[in-house]
């Protein structure tokens, strides 16, 4: 019978900046602990690494635990009280150099669809030849019609102050 890959849950102490437990990401069980003498000091030690995929703030105050991971703590998922989850229902992903963009819920969908930008601008209004355009334009009414939309859809319609979105022909694109 083949023998199986095995490690033990570990707990690490004694790290200092510079050794790799405490600059790397790790995975497996293994936990790092690095003392901290406040608050702000725990903040600054997390937010010194140059990743950020998920951490944990744990206390017996919920609503500070809650401000921390929320104004404070540079990670992509961070969790009070409970250990970083993958789950279907919330976006997953790190920042820093631990990634970009979001896998799962309706963000992680989006990384699967392309965007398209379209500008139609008719080149009537401040003498401005066809296909310039600037924020002036849009105010003057020289574009008709700016909007993102999903690449492949059709006719879809999104109504944002006096402009209309949409995929449809010309004639239809709403206030000029």
């Amino acid at each position: 019978m083949a023998r199986a890959a095995f490690y033990p849950p570990t707990v690490l102490t004694g790290l200092r900046p510079g050794m790799p437990a405490y600059e790397e990401e790790l995975f497996g069980p293994v936990a790092s602990v690095i003392p901290a003498k406040d608050e702000a000091e725990a903040i600054t030690v997390a937010n010194s690494s140059v990743f950020g995929l998920g951490g944990g703030v744990f206390t017996r105050d919920l609503a500070r635990g809650e401000r921390i991971a929320t104004e404070a703590i540079e990670a992509g998922s961070v969790c009070v009280n409970a250990t970083v989850v993958s789950d279907p229902r919330l976006p997953f992903g790190g920042v820093k150099e631990s990634g970009y963009g979001r896998e799962l819920s309706h963000y992680g969908i989006k990384e699967f669809v392309n965007i398209k930008t379209v500008v139609v601008a008719d080149g009537t209004a401040s003498g401005k030849r066809a296909g310039n355009w600037n924020s002036s334009s849009v105010k003057s009414g020289a574009v008709h019609w700016a909007g993102v939309l999903p690449a492949s859809s059709a006719n879809a319609r999104i109504a944002q102050d006096r402009w209309t979105f949409m995929s449809s022909p010309r004639s239809a694109r709403g206030p000029r």
